[in-house]
């Protein structure tokens, strides 16, 4: 048998497909993400970063990222993805062609593969493939199959010219298409809500990160606040970011870091206020995905500290 699979390293359990390689399958939930980049070919990477910024609504969050490339590729598209989406748990795959007669690869099958093995094994609660190729639509039946009620499945089409299948168009339901628009930055829609001639308005730019206060606060300052209400507000044991971004929701609502995406949140928590954390105390306990660890001592300490300086 043709190994269609280049082996590289993950962290978790492993389990052997196609001639071996090995994978991360620590239990989970949210939605895999499955991206054939080949299909999406130059514009995958601003394809993956708007769907990942703008999610679907209905459809749960993001928590890992499979990318499926060439087989030279892999550590390039790694360390691409892994800085870019650092909350994600990202898995990079070598696809090898069969024939170099044929442009088509053999993505779909090691996707098929994956998503199905991720759905069983608990790994996933949502599967979601981004390819313009029609050669998903067994996916969703076997999904359909293997599901109570709600098939979980989202399919991820762009609108580029002319490289949709007329098969998904015409066949496929639409509930389970999400478009993804091709311009960064564009307004991403979703097949059941497109309105026909009706130009998308576009996105408000969206700072990377909160501006400093009316106080006169420093940036600085203001993520040393961000801080402090992180350790005040979030228990003792371990959470992710999307726990603390609920925290600045709470607080300060119409603060930017509040209304922003989960996985652009999560971008900012790890490059500003992680780093603030980190001095204070509070532990990494995992990278993907990214998990931390707040002590009731460093909670105590921080609270006397806190009343101390009144």
């Amino acid at each position: 048998m043709v190994n269609i699979f280049r082996k590289h390293k993950t962290t978790g359990l492993s389990a052997s497909y196609g001639g071996g390689h090995t994978r991360d399958n620590t239990k989970g939930s949210g939605t895999a993400l499955y991206v054939d980049t080949e299909n999406l070919q130059g514009s995958a990477q601003t394809l993956i970063e708007n769907i990942i910024e703008d999610w679907p609504e209905g459809t749960p969050s993001p928590t890992r990222l499979n990318l499926y490339v060439q087989a030279d590729r892999v550590t390039l598209w790694d360390i691409w993805a892994t800085g870019r989406f650092p909350q994600l748990a990202v898995m990079a795959r070598g696809i090898q062609h069969f024939s170099n007669r044929q442009s088509k690869n053999s993505a779909d099958i090691a996707i098929a593969i994956d998503a199905i093995a991720d759905y069983v094994n608990g790994v996933a609660q949502y599967v979601a493939v981004m390819s313009d190729d029609s050669d998903f639509i067994p996916l969703y039946g076997k999904l359909k199959e293997l599901s109570d009620e709600v098939v979980p499945f989202l399919w991820l089409v762009t609108n580029r010219d002319k490289t949709r299948s007329t098969t998904i168009r015409d066949y496929f339901p639409n509930d389970h298409i999400h478009v993804v628009q091709m311009r960064k930055y564009s307004q991403v829609t979703s097949s059941r809500d497109a309105r026909p001639n009706v130009a998308p308005r576009p996105r408000p730019a969206v700072r990377s990160a909160p501006p400093a206060a009316d106080d006169g606060k420093s940036s600085a300052d203001r993520m040393a606040e961000v801080a402090d209400l992180i350790i005040e507000q979030i228990p003792a044991g371990s959470f992710r970011s999307t726990e603390c971004q609920r925290v600045i929701k709470s607080r300060w609502p119409g603060d930017p870091m509040a209304r922003m995406s989960s996985v652009r949140f999560g971008t900012e928590f790890a490059n500003k206020i992680w780093p603030i954390l980190d001095e204070r105390g509070v532990e990494l306990l995992s990278t993907k995905p990214r998990k931390y660890g707040l002590t009731q001592e460093v909670k105590d300490a921080h609270r006397n500290g806190a009343t101390s300086r009144q």
